[in-house]
């Protein structure tokens, strides 16, 4: 289908190694989206299964289907990153072979991106599945770190949240507007919320309440055997630079003073509210110390308190027993110096 202001391209980028076994469900949801205009382009990171004859085989079947083969494993970044390069799509999204999308998902976006064209990224809510596939829950983005007429400070700063921010490495971005900003996507622990940190400064996002997306959850199986073989994994597994530990404040405020794209008027609007909010941060993570710390310590008294119990118990029953360490005092009696045993 040929693209036209009002139905623009849009590009599917899948980076994929050892997908044989999930990829069939991930290729034939987004090949039955109900938005026809997009390709889908695969890039097969030197897999070891019949991952490569999976993707010729889509490729035979439907011409929207473009697909290319690393001579080596790259990395999951840099394999990420080359999807990208290789799209040509007004819009674009990364799509992972371990989940699936319902017929309205590109659908629906496009037509968010289009209502508002400043926007860099959508996304929708998303039900997550385990991964056999049964249901676990539906996720809803909470009100109050919902982008849409939020400002962009703030918008970046719900990063540092649980909210399920990071998801939007998975919504629907302007093409031209990430691959821009690709290079500030690093393979290192929490890196999608580092990267759409960034990306939340320069444009706003928006976000749309259906859940159309069914991402699977794979956070108790640890990354290494997600991707066995991978060697590219152990960076981003460095649980040392894990979210809590990921300096939000150095972050946020180094890409606000350094970016060239935030004007100077911005940064320095900025830089008073983000000191403002560091402030808040560190307080609440100084008063998470102190109630952890004050419960192990009430934990080591209680503990103390209880041994020093049970040593007085001892005693108490040690002197009513004569000196028996058996509890009631009821042990055989041994013989002891000109005594007869007991009968």
């Amino acid at each position: 289908m040929t693209a036209t202001p009002l139905n623009p391209l849009v590009s599917m980028g899948m980076p994929v190694f050892n997908g044989t076994g999930k990829m069939a469900r991930a290729v034939d949801s987004l090949l039955a989206q109900t938005y026809a205009n997009f390709e889908l382009v695969i890039s097969d990171n030197c897999s070891t299964d019949g991952t490569w004859d999976l993707c010729q085989e889509y490729a035979r079947r439907d011409n929207r289907v473009r697909i290319s083969r690393n001579h080596e494993n790259i990395g999951i970044v840099p394999n990420f990153k080359r999807v990208l390069a290789l799209a040509s799509g007004k819009y674009f999204m990364w799509t992972a072979v371990d989940d699936f999308w319902k017929p309205h998902f590109v659908e629906t976006l496009v037509r968010e991106m289009e209502g508002h064209p400043e926007t860099g990224i959508a996304l929708c809510a998303f039900e997550l599945v385990r991964p056999d596939h049964s249901p676990h829950k539906t996720y809803n983005l909470p009100l109050k770190h919902r982008p849409n007429g939020r400002g962009r400070l703030a918008t970046a700063l719900s990063c540092y949240t649980p909210a399920k921010m990071n998801y939007y490495m998975y919504g629907l971005f302007q093409r031209e507007f990430v691959l821009g900003q690709i290079d500030h996507l690093a393979a290192m622990n929490a890196a999608d919320r580092r990267f759409v940190t960034k990306l939340a400064l320069l444009k706003p996002l928006r976000y749309v309440d259906q859940a159309l997306h069914v991402r699977t959850n794979n956070t108790s199986i640890p990354i290494q055997k997600r991707y066995p073989g991978d060697s590219s994994v152990k960076p981003l597994a460095n649980r040392s630079s894990a979210v809590i530990n990921i300096r939000p404040f150095t972050t946020v405020a180094g890409f606000v003073l350094h970016c060239r794209h935030i004007p100077l008027i911005r940064k320095a609007l900025y830089l008073p509210p983000l000191f403002l909010w560091y402030s808040a941060y560190q307080f609440s993570l100084i008063h998470l110390r102190l109630r952890q710390g004050l419960q192990r310590l009430r934990q080591s008294l209680f503990s103390r308190g209880n041994g020093s119990r049970r040593v007085a118990a001892g005693n108490m029953s040690n002197e009513n027993g004569h000196g028996s360490s058996s509890v009631g005092g009821d042990a055989p009696c041994t013989q002891r110096q000109g005594r007869t045993p007991c009968r």
